[in-house]
């Protein structure tokens, strides 16, 4: 399973992942500091669920899904 975690706040990304591990532990978690970010990974790679924090600076979570 891969997973992104999409967050500004590099505590709460950190968090995330570990939480994520714990159900998880053979997932593929990759990280992203905002949503410019992400979409570019997003060129290249597929997720199977992505955890993105909706209050961002700029470009916001809400912004980002449409």
């Amino acid at each position: 399973m891969r997973i992104a975690v999409v967050d500004d706040e590099r505590p709460a990304r950190s968090e995330l992942k570990y939480l994520v591990e714990q159900c998880e532990p053979e997932a593929e978690i990759a990280e992203a500091d905002g949503s410019e970010e992400f979409l570019a990974m997003l060129e290249n790679e597929t997720f199977d669920v992505c955890f993105v924090d909706w209050k961002m600076p700029g470009l916001d979570g809400l912004e980002t899904t449409r």
